[in-house]
């Protein structure tokens, strides 16, 4: 039980290096800041929290770093209804590029169709990616090009990426 802050930080590395929100189909990060909450944080009364008493540093810590990645601003989403994913180097330098580049940490996520609209707004660029054949892409009506239109109607900037000479992205 004293090595669940270390495991929690190393899948949350292993989620920021593959973009990965979701663990056994949750989102890990709202699962681990419940866990966080109710084994190392106390209410005080008259509202707020406090450290309970007794709680190991190093415990503290990695769950510290844990908690860090819900306060990092997410600048990408790769969007990939094939399952083609072409992104995860792609946008990890691109990432820390633009982390370079505004002197702050910034980083990128999965999205899909089970996150709101809502959620897609939330992020200033989406990259797509998929294959040319996708019965998605031939179909007007589809559930993800009508997501898409919704994201760029709202004001994101989408990124067709593909990997078969240009094809995809042209069709998108």
């Amino acid at each position: 039980a004293d090595h669940i802050y270390y495991w929690m930080h190393a899948l949350e590395r292993a989620s920021r290096a593959t973009g990965t929100r979701r663990l056994g189909g949750q989102v890990w990060f709202a699962g681990f800041a419940r866990t966080i909450r109710s084994r190392l944080l106390a209410s005080v009364p008259g509202g707020g929290w406090r450290v309970r008493r007794g709680i190991r540093v190093e415990n503290l810590a990695f769950a510290l770093m844990v908690l860090r990645r819900g306060v990092e601003p997410l600048a990408f989403g790769s969007f990939d209804p094939d399952g083609v994913d072409v992104l995860p180097s792609r946008l990890g330098g691109v990432a820390v590029a633009v982390s370079r580049a505004c002197e702050r940490q910034v980083g990128w996520t999965r999205i899909d169709l089970r996150d709101s609209p809502e959620y897609w707004r939330r992020l200033p660029v989406v990259f797509v990616h998929g294959r040319v054949d996708s019965a998605w892409l031939v179909d007007a009506d589809s559930i993800e090009l009508r997501r898409i239109g919704a994201y760029l109607n709202s004001g994101g900037l989408v990124i067709a990426l593909s990997d078969d000479q240009g094809r995809f992205a042209s069709r998108l």
